[in-house]
């Protein structure tokens, strides 16, 4: 999952690689909730739907990562929209699969860098809840090395042990319980902030009318 989407990055998307002869792994690319051109609901349903069908069909996740670039001054409000819906969409009960990986480290002076992960991990509303909850954190160096180290965290390194397996509350509440995507605490929380944005919308027109009537 990203805090920034890719261009093209608008479906569901697995990639596989041998990480060790016997062993494949996939990897699951999804789209971001900051795509100008899809709406927030849009991304959401690409995502629950195929978390939905592939958990009914016992094809589980091992975890999760969640990149984010340490060359952003700040963590925009689609950031933190992102950190409230991975939440909502992990439950509690998988946050500790979570790893919060930093990119683009190349790009920032070191003590800029650390100050604003610092920040990152020490803001509740940013990551602060996440590492509480015993989230991981990488640091990727943009290179193979940093790539397969934090896959390590996943990949069983014993041969012939099966990795552990999670099981997201989006997965348990749709296929499980058999709720609407927005009967869930994900979709719930999305109808929520969009409530909030058209209000602010609309007392920002009346205002404007209001001036407008002022100045006429």
């Amino acid at each position: 999952m990203h805090s920034h989407a890719q261009p093209g990055t608008r479906n569901v998307e697995v990639y596989s690689f041998t990480y060790r002869p016997g062993l494949t792994v996939h990897l699951v690319d999804t789209p971001g909730f900051d795509d100008t051109n899809r709406q927030d609901g849009a991304v959401l349903g690409e995502i629950s739907g195929w978390l939905s069908k592939t958990y009914t069909e016992q094809i589980y996740l091992s975890g999760i990562l969640y990149f984010h670039r340490i060359s952003d001054v700040r963590m925009q409000g689609t950031g933190k929209m992102n950190m409230w819906l991975l939440r909502k969409l992990c439950g509690r009960g998988a946050v500790n699969k979570v790893v919060l990986t930093t990119t683009m480290w190349e790009l920032v002076e070191e003590s800029t860098a650390e100050q604003r992960l610092k920040e990152l991990e020490e803001t509740e509303e940013f990551w602060g809840y996440m590492k509480k909850n015993r989230a991981g954190g990488h640091r990727h160096y943009n290179n193979k090395e940093s790539a397969l180290n934090v896959l390590s965290r996943f990949v069983p390194q014993e041969l012939n042990v099966e990795p552990e397996v999670i099981k997201l509350a989006i997965q348990t509440e749709l296929a499980d319980d058999h709720k609407t995507l927005d009967q869930t605490g994900t979709g719930k929380m999305l109808n929520a902030e969009w409530v909030q944005e058209k209000e602010s919308l609309e007392n920002e027109l009346v205002q404007v009318r209001e001036a407008i009537k002022t100045a006429t």
